[in-house]
């Protein structure tokens, strides 16, 4: 049976999970070919896996940790090669063991030094807690004494900052309650003057139909009072324009029943009721 105490953590993959006394080769083994063991080293990566009943990948995780590998250079790749020996240590270290009675006493011994672990760290705790008791003295309830005020100040504090929160908190709420009245009144109110406006605008639109409809009935009895006016109108006569004497005759008579100017209706007046002409009218030298 395995001792867990005597394994040192600290190895790490230098360990072999099992010991041969006979070799003293490490986990990884590079071979040159002309060392004296190196015949031994017979085994291919196939025939382990054969032998093991594993796959490559499982043969790559173990080899150089669980298993000794070597290392040999043939042609252009370096190979890895095993020794017979070492497969059948780590066949007989991962075969199972022959009755449950075993396992059962090794799972009985584990929790046993389990146990004795979890004894031997309890005492010590305890004896440390009872040291540090000793040389703390009261050190600890005066601690507290002191720092009973200040929890207590904080205390005060965060309640106070809590009722402030609170009520900021139900300010806003009775805020946002009065923004949401004064929105929904302001829907209202803009729904019933959308209907206004819809109304409005029906009835400009009936008026403006109407208005059309006027308009046509007044250009169509236009256009029929025109007619008739057009039909019952007699046509002009032509005439004859006068003669060149005739002309004269006509410009004559209108130049002497022209009506005088006023100063020649003023000038014939003062000669026809004035014995003499008047004087002319003394200019200042």
């Amino acid at each position: 049976m395995t001792d867990l105490d005597t394994l040192d953590p600290r190895a790490g993959a230098s360990l072999a999970p099992f010991e041969e006394p006979l070799s003293e080769l490490p986990l990884v083994v590079w071979l040159r070919g002309d060392e004296p063991f190196a015949g031994d080293f017979s085994l291919d990566a196939d025939q382990v896996m054969a032998q093991l009943g594993i796959r490559r990948s499982r043969l790559t995780q173990i080899s150089g940790k669980e298993l000794r590998v070597g290392r040999m250079r043939k042609g252009r790749y370096v190979s890895p090669v095993y020794r017979p020996v070492d497969v059948e240590a780590y066949t007989a270290w991962t075969r199972p063991p022959a009755t449950h009675q075993k396992a059962a006493e090794v799972i009985d011994e584990v929790v046993s030094r389990l146990d004795d672990r979890q004894e031997a760290l309890q005492s010590g705790f305890e004896t440390l807690v009872e040291t540090l008791t000793d040389k703390l003295g009261n050190a600890p309830r005066q601690l507290m004494e002191a720092l009973l005020p200040l929890i207590r100040a904080q205390r005060q504090e965060l309640a106070a900052f809590a009722q402030e929160a609170r009520m900021g908190l139900s300010t806003q709420a009775t805020r946002i309650a009065a923004l949401e009245s004064a929105m929904d009144r302001l829907d209202t109110q803009s729904a019933k003057r959308e209907e206004r406006l819809l109304a409005t605008l029906a009835a400009v639109m009936k008026l403006a139909q109407e208005a059309a409809g006027a308009s046509r009935v007044v250009a169509d009895d236009l256009k029929s009072l025109r007619h008739e006016l057009t039909r019952e109108e007699p046509r002009p006569v032509p005439t004859k324009a006068p003669s060149r004497a005739k002309a004269r005759a006509l410009s004559r008579e209108s130049t002497a029943s022209r009506p005088a100017s006023a100063a020649d209706t003023r000038r014939a007046f003062r000669k026809a009721y004035s014995g003499s002409p008047r004087p002319p009218r003394k200019r200042n030298p």
